[in-house]
């Protein structure tokens, strides 16, 4: 039961779960974004109730200096066109999101929220698998399409919504590490369902990003169970469990395996010949109604940066408001991919890379016992997520973003999520 629940902590509860039934299916219902309304404001209200506020200098200083720039940007330029997009909805909205993550990581209902969270996320992953298995044999099943399918992969998420792949994702890994922060519960029956549904979302999440074309996915799973493998590895607990085993074992498989594909010619030929072309790619291209194939390219990536960087002034930019966030038509196709391209192309260099030491800030923070490790980590984890997609610029992505990393960090910091003193009571122990 939860106790004792005040003001601050109702509002809290409000903000968290209005946002994540928000970003898992009313986005879906509605298309519309109610983050951009649930977030700001009831952040401001968590600020106001409690007077405690404790906000990190180098981050406050930060976030000053973002200020700055945008000052001076608009000052140096003139076209506003897109000002309001750029500035309150791209740049200041999903702060505010980083911004609740602070409070949460301080107040102790954290730990009723994970517990309820790893719940329904994984009730959430499973009924939504079905949901993409049939939105593959089935094209457009369930599929609440705002806007022309250029590419229908794309739309292959569930509940998730139209071109949510990335978004997906996060859903993925924070499910993965609720899973992994549970399997030491003190409550048997929540250690099996932990055990269960692991495995389930490990082999779901894999099998259903080679059909909705989700590249992406494989390379980001990897890269945020490190911390898992770092902690296990330091602290050697891998003996004492057979599912430790399993899981490390699969990581470094799964590792292993995308490194001798990505270098290994002959490796990837084999594959490409025997796997992807006969069974991948026949079913894509069935599905897909655009020739458009190479959509997750990293390649693309590399040359749609290559052109920002060659078309701007890499100090200033060509002025933030200067072209939409998404949907450029005046730019080259997909060039709203990810932040790094908008980001530099109309405020420079320095406007990136602030953006970069605000989330990595407000990311560290939530983490105890900082290692050089650990912040190697956050680091890629930060900078990665910008250049794959969108991911501080729009306020859905930006939070589960954000929530992948919070759950990281409390299985990191080896908080005791079920115990007597925190989620369950001594009497529901089995």
């Amino acid at each position: 039961m939860i106790k004792n629940i005040n003001i601050k902590n109702s509002v809290t509860y409000l903000i968290f779960y209005f946002s994540i039934l928000g970003v898992l299916f009313l986005l879906w219902l509605t298309g519309k974004s109610l983050l951009s309304v649930i977030i700001p404001v009831g952040t401001i209200s968590l600020f106001l109730i409690d007077s405690k506020i404790k906000i990190n200098k180098s981050l406050f200083y930060s976030i000053l200096v973002l200020l700055f720039i945008i000052i001076i940007n608009l000052l140096l330029f003139d076209n506003y066109e897109y000002a309001y997009d750029s500035i309150v909805k791209g740049a200041f909205l999903p702060i505010f999101v980083g911004l609740y993550f602070s409070k949460l990581k301080d107040n102790p209902i954290k730990n009723n929220i994970v517990k309820v969270l790893f719940i329904m996320l994984n009730i959430y992953c499973f009924i939504n698998f079905f949901i993409m298995l049939k939105q593959v044999s089935t094209p457009g099943f369930m599929v609440r399409a705002r806007s022309d399918i250029t590419y229908y992969l794309d739309m292959i998420t569930g509940f998730v919504g139209e071109k949510g792949t990335h978004r997906l994702s996060y859903v993925y890994i924070t499910c993965i590490y609720l899973n992994l922060i549970h399997l030491k519960s003190e409550v048997k029956k929540y250690r099996i369902f932990a055990k269960v549904f692991l495995i389930f979302n490990l082999l779901s999440s894999l099998y259903i990003s080679a059909f909705n074309d989700n590249r992406t996915y494989y390379i980001l799973l990897a890269l945020s169970l490190l911390p898992y493998l770092a902690l296990n590895f330091k602290l050697k607990n891998i003996k004492k469990s057979k599912l430790g085993k399993f899981v490390v074992a699969f990581i470094l498989i799964l590792i292993t395996s995308l490194s001798l594909y990505m270098t290994t010619p002959a490796v990837k030929k084999f594959v490409d010949e025997n796997i992807i072309d006969q069974y991948v790619v026949t079913t894509i291209n069935k599905l897909s109604s655009s020739k458009q194939n190479n959509t997750e390219s990293g390649e693309e990536r590399v040359e749609l940066l290559k052109y920002a960087v060659s078309n701007t002034n890499l100090v200033v930019g060509k002025g933030i408001g200067s072209i939409p966030l998404t949907k450029i038509e005046s730019m080259p196709m997909h060039f709203g991919l990810n932040d790094f391209n908008v980001r530099i192309y109309t405020g420079g260099i320095p406007y990136l890379i602030i953006f970069f030491v605000i989330y990595y800030l407000f990311y560290i923070n939530f983490f105890e016992n900082k290692n050089k490790s650990l912040k190697v980590f956050v680091l890629l984890y930060t900078v990665f997520a910008a250049f794959y997609t969108q991911s501080y610029s729009q306020i859905e992505k930006t939070f589960l973003i954000t929530l992948s990393m919070f759950v990281i960090s409390i299985m990191y910091n080896k908080s005791k999520i079920i115990n007597g003193n925190n989620l369950i009571n001594n009497d529901e122990r089995s």
